[in-house]
């Protein structure tokens, strides 16, 4: 077996076209979202990924930061700032993009999807009574509780 380390042979791709995601609303800032890498064949550091990058299109407001740490194999976006979430179907629609540093490139979508309130139950349930009594029927037994 032969293995030429000098040639760029392949991009790196990514394994799915679109990556969804759901957060709470309330996370905090410092959360970290672990995002699915791309996999690149080259064997040789010269060829394999050099970056990552995003292309948040017409985003005004974009509460993450992107990091990679090649060394220890993470990619994750970082919160920054508060989620808004201004009305019901929020969300953050961007590109991630991938690139071997001989213009080789792929591209994914993420799709982040903001939840309202998914920690915190504002509304607990109430109740009519302060007690209830009922029975369990058993084969052999009543039992009240």
């Amino acid at each position: 077996k032969i293995n030429n380390e000098n040639i760029n042979a392949n991009k790196p791709k990514f394994k799915k076209e679109l990556y969804s995601y759901e957060l709470d609303e309330n996370l905090l800032i410092g959360f970290r979202l672990q995002l699915e890498q791309a996999e690149d064949k080259d064997l040789s550091e010269k060829n394999s990924i050099k970056n990552y990058y995003l292309n948040l299109f017409n985003l005004t407001y974009f509460p993450f930061k992107l990091n990679y740490d090649k060394k220890n194999h993470l990619l994750e976006l970082i919160l920054i700032k508060n989620l808004e979430k201004k009305n019901k179907n929020e969300k953050y629609v961007f590109q991630l993009i991938v690139n071997d540093g001989e213009n080789e490139e792929d591209k994914c979508l993420i799709e982040i999807n903001i939840l309202e309130n998914q920690q915190y139950n504002n509304l607990p349930p109430k109740f009519d009574l302060n007690l209830y009594k009922f029975f369990i029927f058993n084969l052999n037994e009543t039992f009240i509780v």
